[in-house]
């Protein structure tokens, strides 16, 4: 996992360090980080980005869900339903995005 650390660090002059401060970015890793992305299935709208553990906890609260080509079928109930489920509250409210004025919609999600 790729961490980013900021530090305020002095610039070396001739004469010793500047009074200026510059900024130092130290990257620990170097793999890419892929977020898992949640997006409406028919009209391909990307909802957001979550994290691998956030996917599998939504995947495992919505095995009751109907399933169409390994997508789920998302309907108000069931982001209700979520609400009593161990599920981040920015993940409901992609979900409420997700259904906008309809009834329900196709929930897809891609993984790398």
């Amino acid at each position: 996992m790729n961490a980013v650390a900021y530090r305020p660090s002095r610039r070396p002059t001739a004469t010793g360090l500047s009074e200026r401060p510059i900024n130092i970015y130290v990257i620990f890793g170097h793999e890419d980080v892929y977020m898992p992305r949640l997006y409406e299935n028919e009209s391909e709208t990307l909802l957001g980005e979550i994290t691998d553990s956030q996917l599998q906890a939504l995947i495992e609260h919505m095995e009751g869900a109907s399933i169409e080509d390994g997508c789920f079928v998302v309907h108000d109930a069931l982001v209700a339903a979520l609400y009593d489920a161990p599920i981040d509250e920015s993940i409901r409210e992609m979900l409420w995005v997700g259904l906008a004025d309809s009834d329900s919609f196709v929930l897809g999600w891609e993984t790398d």
